[in-house]
């Protein structure tokens, strides 16, 4: 199950991530405010030729594109094997401390599990690609409770199957059914009851991980559906408002950004990024600019200041753009998309050819500093990496790469 590479050395004090509005244990979707940075310091300011150490390898988990969660000393994986979802447990030296099977998983177009678990130090959650919400106990993988997001909230299943990292918030588990009685709806943790409800029309789920942020002092849940990006009060479970962004087969995956009274959202298939102005009381909504050229599929955005990056789909390339202006001011060529995070004002790159680098962003350029090559693993390279604790982790296929980043 587990291949150990000399130096790996990892500390198993507990660190306990927070969100942005509501101070929780857990780990969270592409950091701990969902944005894609990671607020890790002392890491290697450039790489070996080969790439940094491979200090771990976490083998037969299953085929899939979900992330780990990783906590101070656990590391959970999701994978599918033979139709069905399985969640493995870690601690964090690679030990499998429990394998758990939850139920079918998406057997279909691109098989394999999606949404990543999110973990507290009692429980972990996952939402299969069939539309299941299962509540496991962390000590030992016994199942809590199950969900069914079709049966109790009239689910639509997306062409790709359901594709979400929950949102666990405020003692409130929030998904996104995207059905006929429910477009979100929020989750007790221990008990799987209905807590509450939100509808804005009859969409599908855009495959989106919704994320909460602070809008003065007001906090609002903002996600993407099949056509549209919407904003609730998650206090009093209104919708606030509704803005149309529609693709290609319903395709807005990437978690949305915000900044300064403003949210940036984006999408593949030509459709590109947009900015939307909150008005004070959060309660609307209105377009400042639309730029079609940065269009990443499903490997998300990055803002540094007010410089946001990502991968094109139509237009390839890493891409820079102003989002004071809303042009693009510089790109780095690449032949196909990929996932793009931040650590240490530095971006760090998985494109879906399997090359993993490290670049600096710079006033008129994307300065590739290190790289290497994936050579484990079969199928698609759309995994997002994660950065803990000086390591960098790297799932394709069924197996989870660890390297050490650690200055």
């Amino acid at each position: 199950m587990q291949v150990y590479r000399k130096g790996f050395i990892i500390g198993l004090a507990i660190s306990a991530l927070s969100m942005q509005v509501f101070a929780q244990a857990m780990t969270s979707w592409r950091s701990s405010n969902r944005d894609g940075i990671y607020q890790e310091k002392n890491l290697l300011s450039s790489w070996p030729e080969k790439g940094p150490e491979l200090v771990m390898t976490l083998e037969d988990i299953g085929g899939g594109y979900s992330s780990p969660a990783v906590t101070g000393d656990r590391i959970y994986i999701s994978g599918m094997i033979d139709q069905k979802g399985y969640l493995f447990s870690f601690d964090r030296k690679g030990k499998l401390l429990w394998k758990t099977e939850y139920g079918p998983e998406w057997y279909t177009a691109h098989s394999g599990v999606r949404g990543s678990p999110t973990a507290t130090g009692n429980h972990v959650y996952i939402q299969s690609g069939v539309g299941h919400v299962i509540c496991m106990n962390a000590s030992d993988g016994k199942k809590v409770w199950t969900v069914d997001m079709e049966k109790r909230f009239g689910a639509i299943t997306p062409k790709w199957g359901h594709a979400e990292t929950m949102l666990l918030i405020d003692n409130q588990l929030i998904c996104t059914p995207g059905g006929t009685k429910a477009s979100v709806a929020a989750l007790d943790p221990k008990t799987g009851t209905t807590r509450w409800t939100t509808k804005a029309g009859e969409e599908q789920s855009g495959y989106c991980s919704p994320t909460i942020v602070k809008h003065g002092s007001k906090p609002i849940l903002i996600t993407m559906l099949s056509a549209s990006i919407i904003g609730i009060d998650p206090a009093s479970h209104k919708l606030l408002w509704k803005h149309p962004h529609k693709t290609s087969y319903g395709v807005n995956p990437n978690t949305p950004i915000y900044s300064d009274g403003n949210v940036v959202y984006a999408s593949g298939y030509g459709q590109g990024t947009g900015m939307l102005k909150l008005s004070g009381d959060g309660g609307k909504a209105s377009q400042v600019w639309r730029e079609p050229s940065l269009d990443p599929q499903m490997g998300g955005t990055v803002l540094l200041g007010t410089d946001l990056y990502g991968f094109g789909h139509k237009n390839k390339g890493l891409h820079c753009l102003d989002i004071t202006t809303g042009k693009i001011k510089h790109s780095l060529a690449q032949k196909r998309g990929g996932v793009v995070i931040s650590a240490g004002g530095k971006l760090y790159c998985y494109n879906e050819q399997g090359s993993v680098f490290l670049a600096q962003p710079e006033r008129k350029a994307i300065r590739v500093i290190s790289s290497f090559d994936i050579e484990q693993g079969r199928g698609p390279h759309w995994a997002h990496p994660v950065i803990d604790n000086g390591h960098l982790f790297v799932r394709h296929g069924a197996y989870l790469m660890v390297y050490d980043i650690g200055g």
